[in-house]
């Protein structure tokens, strides 16, 4: 249940890139494009809010992360079915040393099943 593929540091990505290097290489020409397109005044409307910035990771990546534009402390569901979310995004009240199940478990109220 994450947003990394299986060596944990490479983001699960729409450009089949298998490594961190190879998905840097693969996302700048997308993202460069988008930039221009902010440029261009063809991005979202700014009100800078939260939803404007997640309009905003939304429109630049688009073409590379199925989760653009969402928040990484909530649960996301991937096309394939699988689920994520990222625990060091999750916010917590007072909460000093837990493991990964206690966290999850404590801001998601959810079922404990595969996390580790």
């Amino acid at each position: 249940m994450s947003f990394t593929l299986a060596d944990g540091l490479t983001l699960k990505n729409k450009l089949g890139a298998a490594t961190h290097d190879q998905l840097e290489q693969l996302e700048h020409p997308k993202l460069a494009q988008r930039l221009i397109e902010l440029y261009e005044g063809r991005g979202p409307e700014p009100t800078f809010d939260t939803a404007h910035l997640q309009a905003l990771h939304k429109h630049l990546f688009q073409d590379v992360f199925e989760w653009a534009g969402h928040l990484r402390h909530q649960p996301f569901t991937f096309e394939d079915g699988t689920q994520a979310i990222s625990l060091k995004h999750c916010r917590r009240k007072n909460l000093f040393t837990l493991s990964t199940m206690a966290v999850w478990s404590t801001c998601h109220k959810l079922p404990i099943i595969n996390i580790l």
